[in-house]
Protein backbone atom coordinates (compact mmCIF):
# COMPACT_ATOMS: atom_id res chain seq x y z
CA UNK A 1 0.00 0.00 0.00
CA UNK A 2 1.59 3.35 -1.21
CA UNK A 3 1.66 6.19 1.66
CA UNK A 4 -0.76 8.21 1.42
CA UNK A 5 1.06 11.70 2.70
CA UNK A 6 2.69 11.46 -0.90
CA UNK A 7 -0.48 10.82 -3.03
CA UNK A 8 -2.69 13.30 -4.32
CA UNK A 9 -5.83 13.39 -2.78
CA UNK A 10 -8.96 11.84 -4.38
CA UNK A 11 -11.33 14.74 -4.79
CA UNK A 12 -14.22 12.74 -5.65
CA UNK A 13 -15.27 12.14 -1.73
CA UNK A 14 -14.70 15.94 -0.90
CA UNK A 15 -17.01 16.69 -3.56
CA UNK A 16 -19.49 14.92 -1.54
CA UNK A 17 -18.55 16.50 1.52
CA UNK A 18 -17.72 20.10 1.91
CA UNK A 19 -15.96 20.65 -1.27
CA UNK A 20 -18.87 21.03 -3.62
CA UNK A 21 -17.44 23.44 -6.04
CA UNK A 22 -14.90 22.84 -8.52
CA UNK A 23 -13.07 24.22 -11.70
CA UNK A 24 -11.08 22.07 -14.24
CA UNK A 25 -8.26 24.45 -15.08
CA UNK A 26 -6.97 23.15 -18.20
CA UNK A 27 -3.12 23.73 -19.34
CA UNK A 28 -1.64 24.11 -22.61
CA UNK A 29 1.79 24.53 -22.06
CA UNK A 30 4.43 27.19 -23.00
CA UNK A 31 7.26 26.70 -20.50
CA UNK A 32 6.38 23.08 -19.94
CA UNK A 33 8.52 22.98 -16.74
CA UNK A 34 7.72 26.48 -15.32
CA UNK A 35 3.80 25.89 -15.70
CA UNK A 36 4.92 22.68 -13.63
CA UNK A 37 6.52 24.41 -11.23
CA UNK A 38 3.20 27.02 -10.28
CA UNK A 39 0.62 24.45 -11.13
CA UNK A 40 2.73 21.71 -8.15
CA UNK A 41 1.93 24.70 -5.43
CA UNK A 42 -0.07 23.51 -2.79
CA UNK A 43 -1.22 20.24 -3.25
CA UNK A 44 -3.63 18.45 -1.79
CA UNK A 45 -2.64 15.20 -0.13
CA UNK A 46 -4.05 12.38 0.04
CA UNK A 47 -4.31 11.99 3.87
CA UNK A 48 -5.13 15.32 4.47
CA UNK A 49 -7.98 15.58 2.18
CA UNK A 50 -10.96 13.86 4.30
CA UNK A 51 -10.44 16.66 6.93
CA UNK A 52 -9.99 19.62 4.91
CA UNK A 53 -12.35 22.52 4.63
CA UNK A 54 -10.55 25.01 2.57
CA UNK A 55 -9.26 24.44 -1.21
CA UNK A 56 -8.03 21.25 -2.45
CA UNK A 57 -6.24 21.18 -5.43
CA UNK A 58 -4.60 18.10 -7.77
CA UNK A 59 -2.48 17.86 -10.89
CA UNK A 60 -2.92 15.52 -14.06
CA UNK A 61 -0.51 15.33 -16.99
CA UNK A 62 -1.51 14.00 -20.03
CA UNK A 63 0.04 11.87 -22.79
CA UNK A 64 0.72 15.10 -24.78
CA UNK A 65 2.16 16.61 -21.33
CA UNK A 66 4.33 14.12 -20.91
CA UNK A 67 5.83 14.37 -24.01
CA UNK A 68 6.52 18.21 -23.97
CA UNK A 69 8.19 17.78 -20.50
CA UNK A 70 10.79 15.31 -22.52
CA UNK A 71 9.18 12.58 -20.28
CA UNK A 72 8.21 8.88 -21.05
CA UNK A 73 4.88 8.46 -20.31
CA UNK A 74 3.20 5.76 -17.56
CA UNK A 75 2.86 2.54 -19.88
CA UNK A 76 -0.67 2.43 -19.55
CA UNK A 77 -1.46 6.10 -20.66
CA UNK A 78 1.13 5.35 -23.48
CA UNK A 79 -1.00 3.17 -24.83
CA UNK A 80 -3.67 5.79 -25.23
CA UNK A 81 -1.67 6.98 -28.22
CA UNK A 82 -2.52 3.78 -30.14
CA UNK A 83 -3.85 5.09 -33.60
CA UNK A 84 -6.87 3.29 -33.97
CA UNK A 85 -7.93 4.07 -30.32
CA UNK A 86 -7.31 7.98 -30.79
CA UNK A 87 -8.95 8.00 -34.26
CA UNK A 88 -11.98 6.65 -32.46
CA UNK A 89 -11.65 8.80 -29.38
CA UNK A 90 -11.45 11.90 -31.37
CA UNK A 91 -13.62 10.91 -34.42
CA UNK A 92 -15.80 13.86 -33.94
CA UNK A 93 -12.52 16.55 -33.01
CA UNK A 94 -13.89 19.05 -35.67
CA UNK A 95 -17.31 19.85 -33.62
CA UNK A 96 -15.34 19.60 -30.21
CA UNK A 97 -15.00 22.47 -28.35
CA UNK A 98 -12.13 24.69 -27.47
CA UNK A 99 -9.72 24.26 -25.83
CA UNK A 100 -10.22 20.27 -26.99
CA UNK A 101 -9.07 21.02 -30.51
CA UNK A 102 -6.19 21.14 -29.50
CA UNK A 103 -4.29 18.76 -27.47
CA UNK A 104 -4.36 19.25 -23.45
CA UNK A 105 -1.31 18.85 -21.63
CA UNK A 106 -2.71 19.06 -17.66
CA UNK A 107 -5.42 19.43 -15.74
CA UNK A 108 -5.41 21.50 -12.44
CA UNK A 109 -8.61 20.28 -10.81
CA UNK A 110 -9.73 22.69 -7.45
CA UNK A 111 -12.46 22.49 -5.33
CA UNK A 112 -13.84 24.59 -2.48
CA UNK A 113 -16.41 24.65 0.11
CA UNK A 114 -18.03 28.10 -1.12
CA UNK A 115 -18.07 29.50 -4.96
CA UNK A 116 -16.03 32.81 -3.66
CA UNK A 117 -12.83 31.17 -1.92
CA UNK A 118 -12.89 28.91 -5.26
CA UNK A 119 -13.18 32.00 -7.00
CA UNK A 120 -9.79 32.77 -5.54
CA UNK A 121 -8.27 29.64 -5.43
CA UNK A 122 -8.58 29.67 -9.16
CA UNK A 123 -7.85 33.71 -9.72
CA UNK A 124 -4.64 32.89 -8.24
CA UNK A 125 -4.06 29.63 -9.70
CA UNK A 126 -4.36 31.52 -13.15
CA UNK A 127 -2.37 34.13 -12.49
CA UNK A 128 0.65 32.20 -11.27
CA UNK A 129 0.65 29.96 -14.85
CA UNK A 130 0.33 33.32 -16.41
CA UNK A 131 2.78 33.42 -19.87
CA UNK A 132 3.65 29.61 -18.78
CA UNK A 133 0.81 28.52 -20.41
CA UNK A 134 -2.87 29.03 -21.53
CA UNK A 135 -5.25 28.45 -18.94
CA UNK A 136 -9.31 27.49 -19.82
CA UNK A 137 -11.36 27.44 -17.39
CA UNK A 138 -14.77 24.71 -16.89
CA UNK A 139 -16.68 25.58 -14.32
CA UNK A 140 -19.45 23.32 -12.84
CA UNK A 141 -22.84 24.43 -11.51
CA UNK A 142 -22.59 24.64 -7.68
CA UNK A 143 -24.47 21.80 -6.14
CA UNK A 144 -25.46 19.96 -9.16
CA UNK A 145 -23.63 16.75 -8.47
CA UNK A 146 -25.24 13.97 -11.04
CA UNK A 147 -24.34 10.90 -10.00
CA UNK A 148 -22.91 10.40 -5.77
CA UNK A 149 -20.32 8.44 -5.27
CA UNK A 150 -21.74 5.02 -3.45
CA UNK A 151 -19.32 1.98 -4.27
CA UNK A 152 -17.98 0.88 -1.27
CA UNK A 153 -14.07 0.76 -2.36
CA UNK A 154 -14.12 4.39 -2.26
CA UNK A 155 -16.03 4.62 1.36
CA UNK A 156 -14.64 6.84 4.17
CA UNK A 157 -10.60 5.90 4.80
CA UNK A 158 -10.37 3.96 1.65
CA UNK A 159 -10.28 7.07 0.02
CA UNK A 160 -6.68 7.84 -2.11
CA UNK A 161 -5.72 4.36 -1.68
CA UNK A 162 -7.35 2.93 -4.55
CA UNK A 163 -6.71 2.67 -7.37
CA UNK A 164 -3.50 1.88 -7.24
CA UNK A 165 -1.35 1.31 -10.36
CA UNK A 166 2.00 -0.26 -10.12
CA UNK A 167 4.77 2.24 -11.92
CA UNK A 168 7.95 2.28 -12.88
CA UNK A 169 8.30 5.85 -13.51
CA UNK A 170 6.05 6.77 -10.14
CA UNK A 171 6.95 4.47 -7.39
CA UNK A 172 4.71 5.98 -5.09
CA UNK A 173 1.85 5.73 -7.66
CA UNK A 174 -1.02 7.93 -9.17
CA UNK A 175 -4.35 7.67 -10.24
CA UNK A 176 -5.40 7.56 -13.91
CA UNK A 177 -8.54 9.85 -14.62
CA UNK A 178 -10.45 10.91 -17.76
CA UNK A 179 -12.65 13.66 -18.48
CA UNK A 180 -15.17 14.22 -20.57
CA UNK A 181 -17.81 17.36 -21.70
CA UNK A 182 -20.87 16.44 -23.24
CA UNK A 183 -23.59 18.49 -24.46
CA UNK A 184 -27.46 17.01 -23.27
CA UNK A 185 -29.80 18.41 -25.81
CA UNK A 186 -33.45 18.83 -24.15
CA UNK A 187 -35.34 15.87 -23.99
CA UNK A 188 -38.70 16.51 -23.14
CA UNK A 189 -41.28 18.85 -25.08
CA UNK A 190 -41.26 21.89 -23.33
CA UNK A 191 -43.44 24.26 -25.55
CA UNK A 192 -46.47 23.67 -27.33
CA UNK A 193 -45.84 21.76 -31.56
CA UNK A 194 -42.01 21.50 -30.38
CA UNK A 195 -41.08 17.77 -30.27
CA UNK A 196 -37.89 16.03 -28.85
CA UNK A 197 -36.44 12.43 -29.26
CA UNK A 198 -37.11 11.69 -25.66
CA UNK A 199 -41.11 12.66 -26.19
CA UNK A 200 -41.33 10.89 -30.01
CA UNK A 201 -40.07 7.66 -28.30
CA UNK A 202 -41.82 7.68 -25.55
CA UNK A 203 -44.98 8.16 -27.68
CA UNK A 204 -43.37 5.50 -30.29
CA UNK A 205 -43.78 2.49 -27.67
CA UNK A 206 -46.96 4.04 -25.90
CA UNK A 207 -44.93 4.48 -22.16
CA UNK A 208 -44.79 8.23 -19.98
CA UNK A 209 -41.75 10.61 -20.42
CA UNK A 210 -40.49 9.02 -17.04
CA UNK A 211 -41.03 5.52 -17.97
CA UNK A 212 -38.90 6.33 -21.28
CA UNK A 213 -36.30 7.69 -19.30
CA UNK A 214 -36.55 4.37 -17.30
CA UNK A 215 -35.68 2.27 -20.34
CA UNK A 216 -32.91 4.53 -22.08
CA UNK A 217 -31.21 4.87 -18.60
CA UNK A 218 -31.74 1.58 -17.10
CA UNK A 219 -32.76 3.12 -13.29
CA UNK A 220 -35.48 5.03 -12.61
CA UNK A 221 -34.95 8.77 -13.33
CA UNK A 222 -34.88 9.16 -9.71
CA UNK A 223 -31.60 7.14 -9.59
CA UNK A 224 -33.39 4.36 -8.20
CA UNK A 225 -32.70 0.92 -9.50
CA UNK A 226 -35.06 -0.60 -11.78
CA UNK A 227 -37.77 -2.80 -11.06
CA UNK A 228 -36.75 -6.47 -11.44
CA UNK A 229 -33.23 -5.96 -9.92
CA UNK A 230 -31.95 -6.69 -6.38
CA UNK A 231 -30.49 -4.34 -4.05
CA UNK A 232 -27.74 -3.57 -1.46
CA UNK A 233 -28.89 -1.23 0.75
CA UNK A 234 -25.60 -0.34 1.96
CA UNK A 235 -24.58 0.49 -1.78
CA UNK A 236 -27.47 1.43 -3.83
CA UNK A 237 -25.73 1.46 -6.79
CA UNK A 238 -24.70 -1.88 -6.36
CA UNK A 239 -27.51 -3.44 -7.64
CA UNK A 240 -28.16 -7.02 -9.48
CA UNK A 241 -30.13 -7.57 -13.14
CA UNK A 242 -29.80 -11.03 -13.06
CA UNK A 243 -33.40 -11.57 -12.51
CA UNK A 244 -34.45 -8.29 -14.68
CA UNK A 245 -36.51 -8.81 -17.82
CA UNK A 246 -35.98 -6.62 -20.93
CA UNK A 247 -39.33 -4.78 -20.02
CA UNK A 248 -37.80 -3.74 -16.93
CA UNK A 249 -34.44 -3.24 -18.12
CA UNK A 250 -33.53 -3.45 -21.56
CA UNK A 251 -29.80 -5.06 -22.48
CA UNK A 252 -28.66 -2.16 -24.08
CA UNK A 253 -30.04 0.55 -21.48
CA UNK A 254 -26.90 3.03 -20.51
CA UNK A 255 -26.59 1.63 -16.86
CA UNK A 256 -26.15 -1.88 -17.65
CA UNK A 257 -24.16 -1.55 -20.94
CA UNK A 258 -21.54 0.48 -18.21
CA UNK A 259 -22.33 -2.41 -16.12
CA UNK A 260 -23.96 -5.85 -16.86
CA UNK A 261 -24.37 -6.66 -13.08
CA UNK A 262 -24.47 -10.56 -13.30
CA UNK A 263 -26.53 -10.29 -16.52
CA UNK A 264 -25.92 -11.92 -19.78
CA UNK A 265 -26.03 -9.97 -23.29
CA UNK A 266 -27.32 -11.49 -25.67
CA UNK A 267 -25.17 -12.49 -28.36
CA UNK A 268 -22.76 -13.04 -25.81
CA UNK A 269 -23.93 -16.15 -23.73
CA UNK A 270 -21.78 -15.71 -20.49
CA UNK A 271 -21.65 -12.31 -18.06
CA UNK A 272 -19.47 -10.07 -18.79
CA UNK A 273 -17.34 -8.43 -15.94
CA UNK A 274 -17.58 -4.85 -15.33
CA UNK A 275 -14.78 -2.55 -15.89
CA UNK A 276 -14.62 -0.67 -12.35
CA UNK A 277 -14.50 3.30 -12.55
CA UNK A 278 -15.58 5.37 -10.71
CA UNK A 279 -16.85 8.63 -11.91
CA UNK A 280 -18.74 12.07 -11.07
CA UNK A 281 -20.70 14.24 -13.02
CA UNK A 282 -22.06 17.68 -12.66
CA UNK A 283 -24.45 20.16 -14.91
CA UNK A 284 -23.32 23.32 -16.82
CA UNK A 285 -25.40 25.46 -18.86
CA UNK A 286 -25.82 23.06 -21.82
CA UNK A 287 -24.91 19.47 -20.20
CA UNK A 288 -22.75 17.82 -18.50
CA UNK A 289 -19.02 17.22 -17.02
CA UNK A 290 -17.94 13.83 -16.72
CA UNK A 291 -15.07 12.69 -14.59
CA UNK A 292 -13.67 9.42 -13.73
CA UNK A 293 -10.85 7.55 -11.62
CA UNK A 294 -9.66 4.28 -12.84
CA UNK A 295 -7.01 1.49 -12.66
CA UNK A 296 -6.20 1.99 -15.92
CA UNK A 297 -7.32 4.02 -18.94
CA UNK A 298 -8.30 0.97 -20.62
CA UNK A 299 -10.87 0.36 -18.23
CA UNK A 300 -12.68 3.14 -19.47
CA UNK A 301 -11.88 2.63 -23.25
CA UNK A 302 -13.76 -0.48 -22.57
CA UNK A 303 -16.76 0.86 -21.70
CA UNK A 304 -16.99 3.60 -24.51
CA UNK A 305 -16.01 0.96 -27.22
CA UNK A 306 -18.99 -1.38 -25.10
CA UNK A 307 -21.68 1.82 -25.49
CA UNK A 308 -20.93 1.72 -29.19
CA UNK A 309 -20.87 -2.49 -29.94
CA UNK A 310 -23.80 -2.98 -27.49
CA UNK A 311 -26.18 0.27 -28.87
CA UNK A 312 -25.95 2.59 -25.98
CA UNK A 313 -28.49 5.47 -26.72
CA UNK A 314 -26.55 7.35 -24.44
CA UNK A 315 -22.76 7.42 -25.72
CA UNK A 316 -24.06 5.28 -29.19
CA UNK A 317 -24.42 7.53 -32.16
CA UNK A 318 -26.69 6.23 -35.18
CA UNK A 319 -23.57 4.54 -37.46
CA UNK A 320 -22.75 1.96 -34.21
CA UNK A 321 -26.08 0.72 -34.59
CA UNK A 322 -27.87 -1.62 -37.06
CA UNK A 323 -31.40 -0.57 -38.31
CA UNK A 324 -32.43 -4.44 -38.76
CA UNK A 325 -32.81 -6.53 -35.82
CA UNK A 326 -30.70 -9.47 -36.61
CA UNK A 327 -27.41 -10.56 -36.01
CA UNK A 328 -24.47 -9.47 -37.97
CA UNK A 329 -26.39 -6.57 -39.57
CA UNK A 330 -23.85 -3.99 -38.60
CA UNK A 331 -20.87 -4.35 -35.98
CA UNK A 332 -22.00 -7.46 -35.72
CA UNK A 333 -24.96 -6.90 -33.23
CA UNK A 334 -28.54 -6.81 -33.23
CA UNK A 335 -30.49 -3.08 -33.32
CA UNK A 336 -32.21 -2.26 -30.44
CA UNK A 337 -35.51 -3.45 -29.58
CA UNK A 338 -37.72 -2.27 -26.58
CA UNK A 339 -40.38 -4.43 -25.46
CA UNK A 340 -43.31 -2.43 -23.54
CA UNK A 341 -46.98 -3.43 -22.87
CA UNK A 342 -48.04 -2.46 -26.07
CA UNK A 343 -45.28 -4.92 -27.77
CA UNK A 344 -42.28 -5.00 -29.14
CA UNK A 345 -40.53 -2.29 -30.67
CA UNK A 346 -38.11 -1.97 -33.19
CA UNK A 347 -36.59 1.38 -32.92
CA UNK A 348 -33.19 3.12 -33.34
CA UNK A 349 -32.48 5.64 -30.79
CA UNK A 350 -28.74 7.08 -30.58
CA UNK A 351 -27.35 10.18 -30.19
CA UNK A 352 -28.85 11.46 -27.49
CA UNK A 353 -25.58 12.94 -25.95
CA UNK A 354 -22.60 14.66 -28.08
CA UNK A 355 -19.21 15.13 -27.04
CA UNK A 356 -18.00 18.55 -27.05
CA UNK A 357 -14.18 17.64 -25.48
CA UNK A 358 -12.38 15.43 -23.42
CA UNK A 359 -8.75 13.94 -22.56
CA UNK A 360 -7.18 11.13 -20.57
CA UNK A 361 -4.95 11.98 -17.59
CA UNK A 362 -2.28 10.60 -14.60
CA UNK A 363 -2.31 12.07 -11.49
CA UNK A 364 1.09 11.23 -10.79
CA UNK A 365 2.41 11.69 -6.71
CA UNK A 366 3.44 14.84 -5.37
CA UNK A 367 7.23 13.62 -4.69
CA UNK A 368 7.58 12.86 -8.79
CA UNK A 369 6.16 16.28 -9.42
CA UNK A 370 8.42 18.34 -7.19
CA UNK A 371 11.38 16.56 -9.13
CA UNK A 372 10.24 17.96 -11.91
Amino acid sequence: MPPLDNRQGNLIKSFRGTHKHAAFLFLQFKNPRGAIHAAREGLTRADELLGLDSSARTLGLSLNGYRKLGMAPPSELRSMADPSYRANWTRNRNSWEEPFKKEIDAVLLISHGNDAGLTQATTLATTALNGLATVTEIRHQPNQQLDPPRHPAFADKELGRFPNPESTLDPDHGVYATFLKIEVPPLETELPGQTTPLADFAGAVGVTLDKAKTLILGRHPDGRPPDGSSTNASYPDSYDLTAATAAQCPFHAHAAIMNPRGRVVPPLTTPQAPNQIVRRSWTYDKGMLFFSYEKDPLDFAVLMNRAQNFRDPILAMGTDIGDAHRPGHQNGWEAQEWETPTGKHKIKLAGLTTVLGGEHFYFPSITFLNNI
